[in-house]
Order: structure tokens, then C-alpha cells, then sequence
């Protein structure tokens, strides 16, 4: 009798260790390995692995819809393949209904950047905003109104 009662409890604290384990590691990723200016790699690794979870692991989202604003910051990264990744990773946001590329970076950085990037990125940057804010399927009332 005391070993069914013992499974969920143990379950319910493996659950919750996990849990925990998974929330220091975000915090590593996101705080220290995001922000590491001795590895470009290591930052646009970082980006990347968000932009996997993204495409991969629905399950994700309503979590990373909370912890992707924290990285608004790397679009002004020295290193233009780790913009580049993190214009990569708003595109694949793009595609989330429950997740708005514009709550991760605003606007404004968006617009801040593209007057100011490489084409590579700018190009990137043009290409993910278009569609959002010169809908193609509306007529011109709609557009400019």
C-alpha cells in the first residue's frame, strides 16, 4: 500500500526538479551564454537553439513567449551573424500565432536597424517586416488607413 502511494509523490517531485532544472538552464542560456562577448559562436548558438524550439517543440512556445523578450538586446550585437540569427529567430516567431516577433523586439529597434544594418541583415529585417505591415491581400484603403 505505501509503495502506490509513494509514486505520484515521487513523480510530482521528479516533475518539479526537472522543472527547475530546466529554468536554470534557460536562465544560463538567456543571462550569461546570450550575452558571452568573448564567443560571437556562442551567442549565435544560443539564438539558434530559440529558433529549433521555435520550429520544433509547439509546447514551447507559451514559456519561450515569456523569456524571448530577453533577448531584444542581441539585435544590436556586435556581430552581424549573430543579428542576423536573431532576425532568423523573429522570423520563425512570425509564424507562431500565440507570439508576436514585434513583443521580442519592438519597432522601433527593428526600424533603428534597418536603417543602420548591413544589407544582409537589412534585406532580412525589410523581408520580415513587409508582409506585417503592407498586408499584400488588403486593397489601398486598408493599407494606409
Amino acid at each position: 500500500m505505501a509503495q502506490t502511494c509513494s509514486v505520484p509523490v515521487f513523480l510530482a517531485l521528479t516533475n518539479t526538479i526537472f522543472i527547475l532544472f530546466l529554468q536554470q538552464f534557460m536562465l544560463l542560456l538567456i543571462k550569461d551564454l546570450a550575452n558571452d562577448m568573448s564567443s560571437p559562436k556562442v551567442r549565435q548558438s544560443v539564438i539558434k537553439g530559440m529558433t529549433y524550439l521555435i520550429k520544433n517543440c509547439p509546447r514551447s512556445h507559451v514559456y519561450l513567449k515569456q523569456i524571448l523578450p530577453k533577448l531584444k538586446d542581441v539585435l544590436f550585437d556586435s556581430n552581424e551573424s549573430v543579428r542576423s540569427a536573431m532576425v532568423d529567430l523573429l522570423f520563425a516567431v512570425k509564424s507562431i500565432k500565440t507570439i508576436h516577433f514585434w513583443s521580442i523586439c519592438p519597432l522601433e529597434d527593428l526600424l533603428h536597424r534597418l536603417a543602420r544594418d548591413k544589407k544582409p541583415v537589412a534585406t532580412k529585417i525589410t523581408q520580415l517586416l513587409f508582409n506585417s505591415f503592407f498586408p499584400l491581400d488588403q486593397d489601398e484603403d486598408a493599407k494606409l488607413g
